[in-house]
């Protein structure tokens, strides 16, 4: 399609541009369809086609100007007309050029219906670290409703020496987004997944890969951007889950492949379209599908195990189309009861396949707690993963020999204590392990701890999402009882439902969290004594087994046997109130328990007598009961007084959200 002088033809000239620039056309109707050059199109808006005259009629349908295109192009204006000579420098009648003008200027010119408002932007920078370029998202807004509307892209060349953005491009090779990055990472053997956009990416690195994608998206990737990932072990390509993401994807994977580059494709979830709305739907990376279907699964261990292929509906639904619940209403499927973590009198607090929590102050015996659900296992020659963030072996170990465990029924146990952040070798090494080992029960001792060494922030509610995605969701999905380790802030007015920080973290337990508040300090030579509340239970099945619905039961932590620890979990009272013998006001008791919890030092019995009203007798009576319930505590205070301290707040109907 080479322009020959005398012979100009300017439609075909300006699509010979386009398509030498790597913009992607299409034929349509009347002409063309292409990608605008003039802003980040990632689906094509500009329209071209020839007008009576010959001359190329060109429309940006997001409102770039068609000097911008032609700029963009690298072509004078005069180039959309037939008197236009290629080979010569300002060829183009005056006639022609003010002619159209004159036209153009009949018709007055109309605004963009949409105002563009930025909302985000990503740097591109080459292998040495240079900020070379800009992508900015702008949305389209509806001036008159303040409706969102679109969306649209623009990118621009970066000035390093001056600090600032040009007007576009200019003509140079954006690299791969987060270039330096990936080179490091393909360095250290990590796993690197190419994404379609920006976001995406992110949202890869996030997750703990080496994401990043190509500017422009669907239909952008160039021979540069394979050469920037020579080296690599394997390449997850991750698709979007529409036409044009598939088929960029296997574009992606077809060039890799050819530059001798193991590639492999993955899908979101059904109803998903792409890898952020994945994770955002609450999805594992073990969720991701492979598109092909003879595509070998076995050599991406580093994804985790793939869903059931069975689960998959045949007729491609969406997760919108109804489920087959038949099963369930027959009876066949149910949620399965709590299984681990048993008390005295057989219940259980935690459940299987889901992600279950102790929670409590420093040194309040939480450990003691998961071990007891370790030991309790280990006898029943169940299987453990114990996750060590906080300890050692021998201090674990340790404790778990203390409890009565032998070496023979520690031998189905698997001990694990990571100190290096869950990059893709040691998530190999996790599935590996859990698909070796096939645990029952899996102990992550130490949330916050596990939560900084994996690069999250404590307090931050996506760090906390994405700690779930990478870790504890995954280790549930193998069917295992999930018991997490945390903390809760010291100062009793400065602690809310949950462990310290994110609210993601309540959130993101599936099963049952369970508060642990000292009532006797444990220690070597004493019996400590601690209160089980529950903080959460999602299935309900664990406060069915509780004292109104909230108290759990009592930790006896007996160490005043040298060289033996015995740990055993009391059941509380599940009897109805006036079937329990002892007479339990418990309108009384839950003004005792509102009036303890503003006084953190205590308060002796005649300070309460005096300041609760109503009946002394019953007053006493009261204490009594949050004493031997273990909702209080009574022992020596200030100037050997004794004292009566709350240990947990007390409600008549169970419920337990009123602060002081």
């Amino acid at each position: 399609m080479t322009a020959v002088a005398g012979d100009y033809n300017p439609t075909e000239h300006v699509l010979q541009r386009l398509q030498d620039g790597g913009y992607r056309t299409q034929r349509a109707p009347g002409g063309w369809t292409a990608q605008c050059p003039a802003h980040d199109d990632r689906n094509p808006s500009m329209s071209l086609g020839t007008g009576k005259d010959g001359r190329a009629l060109i429309h940006c349908h997001a409102g770039c100007s068609i000097v911008d295109i032609l700029n963009a192009l690298e072509l004078p204006t005069g180039a959309i007309f037939t008197d236009w000579d290629p080979y010569k420098t300002n060829s183009g009648t005056i006639t022609s050029l003010r002619a159209w003008r004159q036209a153009k200027a009949k018709a007055p010119k109309q605004p963009s219906p949409y105002r563009r408002e930025k909302t985000d932007h990503w740097d591109y920078h080459d292998a040495q670290g240079v900020h070379v370029a800009r992508v900015v998202r702008y949305q389209l807004v509806d001036p008159d409703t303040g409706e969102i509307v679109g969306k649209t892209f623009t990118q621009h060349a970066w000035d390093a020496e001056h600090d600032r953005q040009q007007p576009n491009l200019g003509g140079i090779d954006v690299p791969l987004y987060r270039l330096p990055q990936v080179r490091d990472g393909i360095t250290a053997g990590h796993l690197v997944m190419v994404c379609e956009g920006e976001r995406d990416a992110d949202t890869a690195t996030a997750a703990g890969y080496i994401g990043n994608t190509a500017a422009m998206g669907a239909g952008s990737w160039r021979p540069h951007h394979t050469e920037q990932l020579a080296g690599a072990a394997l390449v997850v390509v991750m698709a979007d889950d529409d036409d044009p993401g598939r088929a960029h994807a296997a574009t992606v994977a077809a060039s890799l492949t050819s530059a001798g580059i193991k590639a492999t494709i993955r899908l979101p979830a059904q109803g998903c379209k792409d890898l952020t709305a994945h994770i955002d739907a609450g999805h594992a990376l073990g969720d991701l599908r492979a598109w092909e279907p003879e595509l070998d699964d076995t050599t991406n261990p580093d994804l985790g195990p793939e869903p059931d292929a069975a689960a998959e509906p045949d007729d491609e639904r969406t997760s919108w189309w109804p489920r087959d619940i038949a099963a369930t209403i027959n009876g066949e499927h149910t949620e399965p009861p709590p299984e681990h973590l048993r008390r005295g009198d057989g219940h259980a607090l935690s459940y299987v396949g889901r992600v279950n929590g102790i929670i409590g102050e420093s040194e309040s015996g939480k450990t003691w707690i998961a071990l007891l659900a370790v030991r309790q296992a280990l006898q029943h020659g169940q299987r453990v993963l114990y996750l060590d963030f906080e300890d050692s072996a021998a201090g674990v170990i340790g404790r778990l020999i203390l409890m009565g465990c032998s070496a023979r029924s520690m031998a189905t146990l698997t001990y694990v204590a990571p100190d290096e952040s869950l990059h893709d070798a040691a998530r190999g090494d996790l599935f590996e392990i859990i698909e070796t080992s096939a645990p029952d029960l899996v102990v992550v001792d130490g949330f916050n701890a596990a939560m900084t060494l994996l690069g999250l922030e404590v307090n931050s509610n996506s760090d906390a999402t994405a700690f779930s995605q990478q870790l504890l969701k995954p280790l549930a999905s193998t069917g295992a009882a999930v018991l997490y380790v945390d903390h809760v802030p010291k100062s009793k007015e400065a602690r809310g439902k949950g462990g310290i920080g994110a609210q993601a973290k309540r959130a993101m337990t599936t099963g049952c969290a369970i508060l642990a508040e000292v009532i006797e300090q444990p220690g070597k030579g004493r019996i400590g004594k601690l209160r089980l509340t529950v903080d959460k239970d999602r299935p309900g099945l664990v406060r069915e087994v509780a004292s109104e619905g909230n108290h759990a039961g009592i930790v006896v932590i007996d160490g005043t046997d040298p060289g033996k620890v015995t740990v055993t979990i009391e059941a509380p009272d599940l009897r109805p109130a006036d079937e329990r013998g002892a007479f339990r006001p418990t309108g009384r008791m839950q003004d005792v328990s509102m009036l303890l919890e503003q006084l953190p030092d205590g308060a002796s019995k005649a300070q309460i007598e005096a300041n609760v009203p109503g009946r002394r007798d019953i007053t006493r009576a009261a204490v009594d009961a949050l004493v031997s319930e273990g909702y209080a505590t009574i022992g020596p205070g200030a100037r050997n007084a004794i004292v009566v301290k709350s240990v947990a707040p007390y409600r008549q109907d169970g419920v337990t959200e009123w602060k002081p």
